[in-house]
C-alpha cells in the first residue's frame, strides 16, 4: 500500500496528539497490539546485554526506551523521533535525543549493536525506505526488532476493523505485508528472520546468534 503523507506532515500530525498520546497507545495495544508488543519484549529482553548501543527510532514518548533501560542500565540508548512535541515527553536523562526521520537517519553506516522501530515503519511515506535506513545503521551481526501494523492473514473482529480504520485516519498508518517486509529484509542482507503474528498485528525479528525460542510462526 501507499502512504501519501510526507514527513513534514508527519511529524505535525504527532505534533498536535502529543498530548494524550500514551493513554490513547495503551487503548490501541489493549485492543490490537499486546501480544505483539509482548513479543518484541521478549525478543530485546534477549538481545539487550551491558554497554550496548541501541537506537529506538520512532520512539514517540521514549516509554519503550525506558523499557530497554529497565533490562540493562548500562547502554548507549538513542532515542529519535521526527516530532518535537512527542520528544518533549522523553524522561530519560541519560539518552540521546534527536529529532529526525526513519527515512534519513543522521548516523553513519553500523553505528548500532541493535536497532527497534515500534508502530512507526507503517505510518511513513515509503516503509522500504524506512527498513533500508534501519538495517544500514546496524552493526553486521547485529539484531533488528520491529512491531508494525499487518494485513491480516485471517478474519479479524470487528473491534479490530474499526481501529485499523481509525489508525489510518488519525495517524495516516498502513497495513503492510508481512512477506514484503521480510523479502525485503532478506534483501538487504537481513537472515534468520522470525515472525510473530497476532491478527492485524506483527513482531519481526532479525538478527545473528541465539534467538528467542517463542519466536516464529
Amino acid at each position: 500500500m501507499q502512504n501519501s503523507i510526507t514527513p513534514t506532515a508527519g511529524a505535525a500530525v504527532y505534533d498536535r496528539h502529543a498530548d494524550g498520546y500514551d493513554r490513547r497507545h495503551k487503548r490501541f495495544l489493549r485492543i490490537a497490539g499486546n501480544a505483539t508488543q509482548s513479543a518484541v519484549e521478549g525478543m530485546m529482553s534477549v538481545v539487550v546485554r551491558r554497554g550496548m548501543r541501541l537506537l529506538d527510532a520512532g520512539c514517540g514518548t521514549g516509554r519503550f526506551g525506558h523499557f530497554l533501560r529497565t533490562l540493562e542500565p548500562e547502554i548507549e540508548l538513542t532515542l529519535l523521533d521526527a516530532s518535537p512535541a512527542m520528544l518533549s515527553y522523553v524522561s530519560d536523562e541519560d539518552a540521546r535525543i534527536i529529532e529526525g526521520s526513519l527515512m534519513d537517519l543522521p548516523f553513519l553506516d553500523g553505528t548500532f549493536d541493535a536497532v527497534v522501530a515500534t508502530w512507526s515503519l507503517e505510518t511513513l511515506a515509503e516503509p522500504a525506505l524506512g527498513l533500508g535506513e534501519l538495517m544500514r545503521v546496524i552493526k553486521p551481526g547485529g539484531a533488528l526488532c520491529i512491531a508494525i501494523c499487518v494485513e491480516p492473514e485471517h478474519r479479524v473482529d470487528v473491534l479490530t476493523k474499526w481501529l485499523m480504520r481509525r489508525v489510518h485516519k488519525k495517524w495516516f498508518g498502513q497495513q503492510q505485508s508481512v512477506g514484503l517486509i521480510c523479502s525485503t529484509i532478506r534483501d538487504l542482507g537481513g537472515s534468520d528472520i522470525r515472525v510473530r503474528r497476532d491478527g492485524a498485528t506483527a513482531a519481526i525479528f532479525c538478527a545473528e546468534g541465539r534467538m528467542p525460542t517463542f519466536v516464529g510462526r
